[in-house]
């Protein structure tokens, strides 16, 4: 059984590991650009989005300051500030989603670093600022005299036009910067994702080339007759089997026949009586 299974020529080991190779290749490809789609538009570009409604919530927050800066008693104040809490979780989650994608994603380098960094003490600045014009509001409604309430009440407002209002807006500048990384992390991405795309296309070519002239121009050994035993013998004479060589040698041996005799001369004579 041994002797029945050729050998792999050498051609043949080639174009097996050129196969693999190739497979190799396209696994690694497809495995990366799943990686890279997978952080740029499920974590990366979601905690982006998330990133940019911040600017939204904080107009929010500060839009629920001053209702409660009009509100006309103090139950109806406390009512509205009680919103302040969740709209506050809400920001600072999403700068945590997007702090944790981009570490994931280690492409903005140390300016990146920055810039969040950045974005979140601004995002603390304003709180603590919305923070004193909350104080504020509820020292009005504390107060036992009207000219004491009045004062406190014009104390919150000034408090919520000039600091917390010129606060807003060093957030809203850091907030584009992030944003502007961010534009340039999923650039980053795209392009060595279309680089890897491009040098793995170019190499499965070169492969499918390279095996498409091993098949065609390859050397091919010639196939190997293996001679019929019962034909053949190891005392061959003149190339030509044994058992052709004594039937050859019997008609040779054998006398000619004699052409002037025909087949009625050669029928045996009748030696029975003859009628009349």
């Amino acid at each position: 059984m041994r002797g029945l299974i050729p050998r792999p020529t050498l051609g043949q080991v080639a174009v097996s590991l050129l196969i693999a190779l190739a497979g190799f290749l396209a696994a690694q490809t497809l495995t990366q650009v799943d990686r890279d789609l997978r952080v740029l538009y499920t974590e990366y570009t979601l905690a982006a989005a998330d990133l940019g409604h911040v600017s939204g919530d904080l107009i929010r927050y500060r839009s629920t300051i001053l209702r409660a800066l009009e509100a006309p008693t103090a139950q109806e104040a406390e009512r509205i500030l009680a919103a302040l809490p969740g709209q506050r979780t809400r920001v600072l989650r999403a700068l945590d989603r997007y702090a944790a994608a981009s570490r994931q994603v280690a492409r903005g380098g140390p300016a990146a670093t920055a810039a969040l960094q950045a974005l979140r003490t601004q995002v603390e600045t304003y709180f603590a600022d919305a923070d004193e014009t909350v104080r504020l509001i509820r020292r009005r409604w504390t107060a036992t005299r009207l000219a004491e309430a009045a004062a406190w009440q014009e104390q919150a407002e000034q408090h919520a036009a000039a600091r917390a209002g010129t606060t807003l807006i060093q957030v809203s500048v850091a907030l584009d910067q992030v944003l502007d990384g961010v534009a340039q992390v999923a650039g980053a991405l795209y392009e060595d994702g279309a680089r890897t795309t491009r040098r793995s296309s170019l190499l499965l070519v070169g492969g499918s080339l390279t095996l498409i002239a091993l098949v065609l121009f390859g050397s091919r050994a010639p196939a190997s007759v293996r001679p019929l035993l019962r034909e053949t013998s190891p005392s061959m004479r003149d190339g030509i089997p044994t058992n052709v060589a004594s039937q050859l040698n019997h008609c040779e041996d054998s006398p000619a026949p004699d052409p002037k005799k025909s087949r009625y001369q050669e029928a045996p004579s009748w030696t029975g009586d003859q009628g009349p």
